[in-house]
């Protein structure tokens, strides 16, 4: 959603999030859009959903 509608941007949920801090990535959606060079970055819906799938399967140290 964000990738086409950068009005929403930057928006990451509690999966992403808690992924992104145990990899010490950042605490926030602003952190993550950062990291992918921008807020309105295709990059940053990529690496969202990679982060919420990494907590979903359980692949962060704790």
């Amino acid at each position: 959603m964000q990738a086409l509608w950068g009005e929403v941007a930057p928006v990451a949920d509690r999966r992403a999030l808690t992924a992104a801090r145990r990899l010490g990535l950042g605490r926030s959606a602003e952190d993550l859009a950062g990291l992918a060079g921008g807020r309105e970055s295709e990059r940053l819906a990529w690496l969202v959903g990679a982060l919420a799938r990494v907590d979903l399967e359980g692949d962060t140290p704790s």
